[in-house]
């Protein structure tokens, strides 16, 4: 029932997008109602526009979306039972829809969770929800919400025999500080582990005050400076006197939108010339083709049909892909590409994409959608030939299917761009229409296709393998961002190298699964893919060669982006790309930068970026570049896909940028750079002075060395002509 729901949440959306509107068909709004000095009711009111509907929070089975409040605890409040639904437009009964009995409301709904309290506080948290009419319904949504409590009078010292003393923390069992005298815990602030850098002998470490309120530098170049922590990344100031200025050879800002665009749809079509190549699509080409040309009273006739056939194969695919990009858009895809749930979810589907692929099972879409599609392209005309080439994809869906699914997964999670999907999808369907219009034009060419055969099962196999290497790579993705290090760098280049050697083992006859049938004979074509992957798997293992300046292993240049970092590792860990000495944290780096007066190369950057690997593995490894990072420049890495949630002096926080509230380290940083930068898309490059103070234009994916080398000798040229004007 889902998969329906969400399809048609899909084509309303997509519909939207036609129609230049997007539906919001709920509206809400939030108060706090003070119920006595230590309760208050917190209450989310849901506005709706007439039919539309919002579902109660308790739905048990495969049905509608509940509505959900998450609140963000803090230690000077506790919820009180369960959130209360008031509505005079309750109505619960059996849902066609959902072929089941649910609780909606329409018109207005309120949800009120009474809480009690213990001092002053922002309650902040999320309401997640679904909707849907009598017919359709929308992607789930969330709206954020912020509740102020004011100190209970016992707590402000009004009156009480329990009042906490001024200046005194209560303490914990062990003694210790649990508060400070403002109400915020009292806790030592720990930040995300770092690689510290050496600091030479003389000179002294910034240190965080007990208090968690200032870091204190020391005297820089002709002025004392004071750094001072902020909860909120996006309360600092950057001065941005310098964003024009370009000392870097031109071209180092790259825009590779087009280009990668462009290669997205170089993948769709080769995904296409595969699917072409399976047993559910190579035997249909001169059939159909043989019916157009010789089924119609003329041979113009017969073209244009076929031409009309293909074309609406493309329309299809390019169909499919148009609706992803409209339902997600860029931003939900590249939150897509970072959800650790995502990319397990799928890495088993393209598990089960192998298991098929290997011949245990098919795929397959309900007969009764195969004969609807068959019936109805017995109408003749354009309707008919439309319906002809929806059966076509209906029918070899159990071969397609897999190479679809991959092809709209990596474009949606990897590209970066909302229409990837549907590029990707141009990409597919060209291939796959192409033989179809080519040969009703020049049908003896059908004479030279070769005949159907085991060989098109091969073909499937060799895309089992492809599909297990895959799936690896997405619950790699997922066991980077939680930190589980399940599938380390030496584990992951493993299974690549077993996955080529079990092609090559396939192809060599050694090897056999459920419809291989006897061990084959090794032809010319089977040596050569026997050979390319044995040297593909040969290619691989050089990937354990160790690399003593990075003091851990050293990635094949081909494998960056694909394999996790090389300091993802079980026998040679390391915190920093290279080795190079860094920060995670922005206050921490910050305050090092000031204690030994060098400029800051901040580095936006993601566990799940492959440019950001490809940068850090085939330029920055570079000599002149390295030595310019290491030496001349304190690197601030901020992972934008961190999903730790935010610890002291951080807390979550509601973005001015967006309205979100950001309540983990990777959206913390991700709200900075789209703050100041306008920019959401990594790797991006700023070069800043220890006060904040851009010193060129930022970049973003450079792989010419020479001119990532220049960007970063700008900085260090613009930095001495800053520090000289401080001096003067």
């Amino acid at each position: 029932m889902k998969k329906i729901i969400s399809f048609i949440a899909a084509i309303v959306a997509f519909s939207a997008a036609l129609n230049a509107q997007i539906l919001n068909p709920v509206h809400w709004s939030f108060e706090a109602k003070k119920i006595s000095d230590t309760e208050y009711d917190l209450i989310a009111t849901a506005k709706l526009d007439k039919g539309w509907n919002i579902y109660t929070q308790f739905i048990v089975g495969d049905g509608p979306t509940p509505t959900v409040l998450t609140f963000k605890p803090t230690p000077q409040y506790q919820l009180v039972g369960k959130a209360a639904e008031v509505s005079d437009h309750k109505k619960s009964g059996f849902d066609k829809l959902f072929d089941m009995n649910v609780t909606k409301f329409s018109e207005e709904v309120k949800f009120v969770q009474r809480v009690k309290v213990t001092g002053a506080t922002d309650i902040k948290g999320s309401v997640e929800f679904g909707t849907c009419d009598d017919e359709k319904c929308l992607p789930p949504n969330d709206a954020a919400f912020s509740y102020k409590i004011a100190a209970p009078p016992t707590a402000a010292g009004n009156g009480g025999a329990s009042v906490t003393p001024p200046n005194v923390a209560p303490a914990n069992p062990n003694g210790n500080p649990t508060t400070n005298p403002n109400g915020t815990p009292a806790v030592t602030p720990q930040y995300p582990q770092a690689k510290t850098p050496q600091i030479p002998q003389n000179q002294q470490v910034a240190t965080v005050s007990d208090s968690a309120k200032t870091i204190v530098s020391p005297t820089t170049v002709g002025a004392t400076s004071e750094a001072k922590i902020l909860t909120e990344p996006s309360l600092f100031t950057f001065d941005k006197t310098n964003e024009t200025v370009d000392c870097t050879t031109k071209g180092t800002r790259n825009d590779d939108t087009k280009s990668s665009l462009w290669w997205i749809f170089v993948l769709g079509f080769g995904g296409g010339l595969l699917a072409l190549l399976t047993p559910c699509v190579f035997p249909m080409i001169p059939l159909t083709v043989s019916f157009f040309t010789k089924g119609s009273k003329d041979r113009r006739t017969g073209i244009r049909n076929a031409l009309i056939y293909a074309a609406s194969i493309v329309v299809m695919y390019v169909s499919m892909g148009l609706l992803i990009t409209a339902v997600f858009g860029s931003d939900a895809l590249n939150r897509l590409a970072t959800n650790p749930t995502m990319n397990i979810a799928f890495g088993v589907l393209f598990l089960v994409f192998a298991v098929s692929f290997f011949g245990y099972f098919e795929i397959t879409l309900p007969s009764s959608w195969t004969n609807k599609a068959d019936a109805a392209s017995d109408k003749g005309g354009l309707v008919g030939i439309f319906f002809m080439a929806f059966t076509l994809a209906l029918v070899s869906f159990s071969c397609t299917g897999p190479i679809i699914g991959t092809l709209l997964v990596q474009t949606a999670t990897t590209s970066g761009f909302a229409w990837g999907p549907a590029v990707g999808m141009l990409g597919f369907s060209t291939a796959l229409a192409l033989p179809f219009g080519l040969f009703a034009l020049f049908p003896a060419w059908l004479q030279s296709l070769p005949k159907s055969g085991s060989w098109m099962d091969d073909v499937k196999v060799t895309l089992g393998f492809v599909e297990i290497a895959l799936a690896f790579k997405f619950l790699s993705n997922a066991d980077l961002i939680k930190g589980w290090k399940l599938i380390p760098y030496e584990v992951f280049l493993g299974i690549w190298i077993l996955s080529a050697l079990g092609l090559a083992a396939y192809h060599a006859g050694i090897l056999r699964f459920k419809k291989g049938g006897q061990p084959k004979k090794l032809t010319l074509v089977r040596g050569a893919i026997v050979a390319a992957a044995l040297g593909f798997a040969f290619y691989l293992g050089l990937g354990y060669r160790y690399d003593a300046a990075g003091e851990t292993f050293k990635t094949p240049e081909l494998g960056s982006g694909l394999l996790p970092p090389a300091g993802y590792s079980y026998i040679y860990p390391q915190k920093c790309p290279l080795n190079i000495n860094c920060f995670h944290d922005l206050n921490e780096g910050l305050a090092y930068a000031r204690k030994v007066n060098k400029p800051i190369l901040l580095d936006f950057t993601g566990w799940n970026c492959a440019n950001c690997r490809k940068m850090e593995e085939n330029v920055w490894n570079k000599t002149g570049v390295r030595e310019l990072i290491r030496d001349e420049y304190v690197l601030i890495s901020l992972y934008t896909d961190d999903k730790s949630e935010l610890k002291t002096p951080y807390a979550p926080y509601t973005s001015k940028f967006d309205q979100k509230l950001k309540d983990t380290e990777g959206e913390m940083w991700t709200d900075l750079q789209a703050t100041f930068f306008n920019k959401n898309s990594q790797p991006y490059y700023v070069l800043l002075t220890p006060d904040l103070k851009l010193l060129n234009a930022p970049t973003a994916y450079t792989p010419e060395v020479e001119k990532y080398r220049a960007f970063l000798k700008c900085g260090i040229d613009k930095f001495g002509e800053t520090r000289r004007v401080g001096q003067n």
